[in-house]
């Protein structure tokens, strides 16, 4: 199992496809419980499963405007979905004291359905994020594991350079066997442009020039076979 705050607004974003897809076995690869994809910033249509922020006013630090983004993630391997062994119940997955309708409100803005006040004012006073959980069934029986050979360590795929940059950046590719595609995208995960790599036997560049976007962060990810790369850089302009 994978948690924790990702700060995603979509499942568009090069981020969450990357967690989803990053292995091939089908037992190892990620998984989203819940397997509700798309816009979830601001939508009122994802407002049960909302984390973030359940405050509308400022104190203590934090962030402010009331719950409208998901933020907070379990993610579960493929092989936790399957009822076979131990698993995930994906209908427990709950943004714990969202009760849906709240949406950009603070949590204990007046009768919250899914907790009592107390747990609600307990819940706004202890962080801009609320919690997620998850049920998860145990069996009592063991499972025999089966040694893996020893994990080879590869170079990076990709070297960003400078990072931040204006406008002109420098992408370093590590030699590979195997041809690939490099890809730039920006935060709402849209396709910039794609270079097609070549196999090289030794080290090779690439100058990506920025002009014409705005600034902020943007994404590079590099794919050669089965291994892939994410580069998270600023353009500052």
């Amino acid at each position: 199992m994978f948690a924790g705050d990702f700060n995603l607004y979509t499942s568009f974003e090069p981020a969450y496809q990357f967690l989803l897809g990053l292995e091939p076995s089908p037992n190892s690869r990620l998984l989203d419980p819940i397997n509700r994809p798309g816009a979830w910033n601001n939508s009122i249509s994802f407002a049960d499963v909302h984390t973030q922020s359940p405050r509308t006013q400022s104190f203590g630090g934090g962030a402010t405007g009331g719950i409208d983004d998901r933020f907070d993630f379990i993610l579960a391997s493929a092989a936790w979905m399957d009822t076979a062994g131990s698993y995930v119940l994906p209908a427990t997955y709950t943004s714990f004291g969202n009760d849906g309708d709240h949406f950009n409100q603070a949590v204990n803005d007046g009768t919250n359905q899914a907790v009592p006040d107390s747990v609600a004012d307990a819940l706004h006073a202890m962080a801009d994020h609320l919690p997620v959980f998850v049920d998860v069934v145990l069996r009592p029986t063991s499972t025999p594991v089966t040694p893996l050979p020893p994990v080879v360590e590869t170079p990076l795929l990709a070297t960003c350079y400078p990072n931040p940059f204006n406008p002109i950046l420098n992408v370093s590719l590590a030699p590979s066997v195997h041809a690939g595609e490099l890809r730039v995208f920006d935060v709402m995960g849209r396709s910039l442009r794609s270079v097609s790599l070549a196999p090289t036997a030794s080290a090779s560049a690439l100058t990506l020039d920025f002009s014409h976007y705005s600034s902020g962060p943007y994404f590079i990810v590099v794919n050669r076979g089965v291994q892939n790369a994410v580069s998270r850089v600023i353009l500052q302009k």
